[in-house]
């Protein structure tokens, strides 16, 4: 289970209400520094909002993250989160487009449908509408059987 992700944003004031009604959750605020934002789900996984100048580091010498200030750079990467919501496939579209962001709706060599929703035109957000769901399940199901792949050390 992943209980919450982190991404960097540019526009918090307009990406974390957008992204709260999406999801159908709500806007958090941390205590910390960096006025993180948190858009908190029903089941209580969230999604934290960080700036996105910011940039998590490893220090071994005290064991703990640290937080630097980095050079944004947008390049295209793999990471993208699915995330289902009981908004309708409208909903999804009409929130994403009332935010300037792209969206589709999307099938292609799938066995299921997704939204897809680009935050701020760099984060992949492929939502799945709960009526969609039973099709994602489906396909997921079929995946239980397929044999681990054994890496060597």
């Amino acid at each position: 289970m992943i209980c919450h992700a982190s991404i960097g944003i540019k526009y918090p004031e307009e990406t974390a209400p957008a992204l709260a009604e999406i999801l159908d959750g709500k806007v958090l605020q941390l205590p910390d520094q960096y006025l993180t934002l948190i858009v908190q789900m029903q089941d209580g996984s969230h999604l934290e909002l960080w700036p996105d100048a910011i940039g998590f580091t490893s220090d071994p010498s005290s064991k703990q993250v640290s937080v630097e200030s980095i050079q944004v750079e947008k390049t295209p990467s793999p990471f993208h989160l699915f995330v289902t919501t009981p908004k309708s496939p409208e909903e999804v579209l009409n929130i994403a487009k009332r935010t300037g962001w792209s969206s589709y709706i999307r099938n292609p060599n799938l066995p299921f449908s997704l939204i897809e929703v680009w935050v701020e035109g760099s984060i992949l957000l492929q939502v799945c509408p709960e009526e969609w769901l039973p099709q994602y399940k489906a396909t997921i199901e079929r995946t239980r059987n397929l044999p681990s792949i054994a890496f060597r050390g």
